[in-house]
């Protein structure tokens, strides 16, 4: 004799996944309307337009930044210093007019690239201009990092147009990608550039 009968089937498919279906649509509205939760996409959906067109996003120059990290975090110093140098970016300070004997790299991208809470003894900039200056003598190497946390091509495209093409760069490493993923979740838009106003909010407000 068989467990399941074919009524048992039936009302699997007509009562019980029906009535589980229900329940949680109720369940999904009651929560939305008590405990709603804010979209974590808003900030691309609804871009600041009030900062900078041309240049959304940079370090300004000479900033300094210290963080204490977590304690038994592994592999982590307890105290980072982060800075930027004269130019805003993080390394060495930039000279201008570049020197003859110095190959200049940029590395460009999100936070993967910018690493936030790692040290800059230990910034990844510092670690590629170590490892290549034995390489490329006599050339004097210098690696700059221009990573922002949250960039995407937008953002890197207007770092390189108006922040580093006139500064004679010879090699430029891009490591984007996760943040326009995360962009296109959110329905942003690369072709058209939105148009706000910090007087048009005011007006809205």
């Amino acid at each position: 004799m068989s467990l399941v009968n074919k009524e048992d089937i039936r009302s699997l498919f007509l009562i019980t996944l029906p009535t589980i279906l229900i329940m949680l649509i109720i369940v999904e509205l009651v929560l939305t309307w008590l405990a709603p939760v804010a979209d974590p996409f808003e900030r691309y959906k609804n871009p600041d337009q009030t900062q900078s067109n041309y240049i959304e996003s940079q370090f300004k120059p000479n900033s300094k930044f210290t963080f204490e990290i977590e304690q038994r975090l592994p592999d982590m110093d307890s105290v980072v210093v982060f800075t930027t140098n004269n130019m805003g970016f993080r390394g060495d300070s930039i000279i201008q007019p570049k020197p003859k004997e110095e190959y200049r790299i940029f590395i460009v991208g999100g936070s993967t690239t910018e690493n936030l809470l790692i040290d800059d003894s230990w910034g990844l900039e510092r670690k590629v201009q170590e490892a290549l200056q034995d390489s490329l003598k006599p050339k004097t190497v210098k690696v700059y990092n221009a990573g922002k946390s949250g960039d995407g091509s937008p953002d890197h495209l207007a770092m390189l147009a108006h922040r580093i093409t006139h500064l004679q760069p010879d090699l430029v490493v891009l490591f984007p990608g996760i943040n326009d993923l995360n962009r296109l979740f959110g329905g942003y838009d690369y072709l058209h550039f939105p148009i706000s106003s910090a007087s048009e909010k005011n007006l809205d407000a």
